[in-house]
């Protein structure tokens, strides 16, 4: 998913969406980064910072990556990358994610972004050379993952600086991985059952695992193809914060891709207004969310969410 490095600094191109089209308590602003076909948001800290994607045209998924800091764009492409996807960052404004060069083989990798320092960060995978890193928390502990050729999950870990520590597969699972971890080491990942067809999530806190599936996942029509390959009714989750609130996106009967919160073991629905696709990636402390999603035309915006 994922040159030399580049350092654009551009103008505030945040839009608020009119507030005729605020929407379920939430304040939605669009982001998009300056002349790009295609902008995806991942994560956000809670001094406001927001990592995320961008695209030079429709044709090339988004593969440049971006900081968004007190009104200000700045590319953070890893150095001769061929694409760079941001997925986390921290308060201390540490950035993770997962780049690749010319032969499209991922790495992890780490920024410290008051500096613009990168390291390339592999995990000790068995069966594979490519891996990537998902969300970080303030203790600086992310969240590894590692992928076969065919884009599979092949087991995933707890980084802390060059320690690694295996995060247990879902039992029964086909496959398993981590996808958000917070201060507390509450670990947030997906799962796909053993038929292979359909994402599920789970909170795993002291050694116990808790299944999360979305209710409005299509729970009585499993039958038809997701926009991402897996049947109806997937729910993916993909960050958590210190209050436990952890957002992600779900399928529902109809094929239809929705983002969600879940606070309090309530489940709420996050669509963008006029949004025909809506995924939830990150949320802060303070309750805001990004993510992306897909207008009628078909191109991709990032947007935060602000609690109203």
């Amino acid at each position: 998913m994922i040159g030399r490095l580049t350092l654009a600094l551009l103008a505030l191109a945040l839009a608020v969406v009119p507030s005729a089209l605020a929407s379920g308590g939430y304040t939605f602003t669009t982001v998009d980064y300056p002349g790009a076909a295609d902008t995806a948001a991942y994560a956000i800290n809670d001094h406001g910072d927001i990592v995320g994607s961008y695209g030079d045209n429709l044709d090339i998924y988004p593969g440049h990556a971006f900081l968004l800091s007190k009104g200000t764009f700045t590319t953070t492409d890893f150095p001769g990358s061929t694409l760079t996807f941001p997925y986390g960052i921290n308060n201390h404004r540490q950035v993770v994610g997962a780049w690749a060069g010319s032969d499209l083989l991922q790495h992890g990798f780490k920024l410290r972004a008051r500096r613009m320092v990168f390291k390339s960060v592999d995990a000790p995978c068995t069966n594979t050379n490519q891996s990537l890193l998902y969300g970080i928390n303030n203790v600086h502990e992310a969240i590894a993952v590692c992928l076969l050729s065919d884009g599979s999950i092949d087991g995933s870990f707890v980084n802390h600086g060059k320690h690694f520590t295996a995060i247990p597969a879902f039992p029964g699972s086909f496959q398993s991985l981590g996808s958000g971890i917070n201060d507390s080491g509450d670990i947030l990942g997906i799962w796909v059952d053993p038929n292979q067809n359909t994402f599920h999530g789970y909170l795993l806190v002291q050694g116990k695992f808790t299944q999360l599936d979305d209710p409005d996942a299509g729970q009585t029509n499993c039958t038809g193809i997701a926009p991402y390959g897996y049947e109806n009714c997937s729910t993916a989750p993909s960050t958590i914060n210190n209050l436990g609130q952890a957002v992600g996106w779900f399928v529902d009967g109809a094929g239809a891709a929705h983002g969600f919160l879940l606070s309090n073991g309530t489940y709420t629905t996050i669509d963008v207004p006029g949004a025909v696709v809506t995924n939830a990636f990150g949320i802060n402390n303070a309750g805001q969310i990004v993510g992306y999603y897909i207008d009628a035309s078909g191109v991709a915006h990032g947007f935060l969410a602000t609690p109203q």
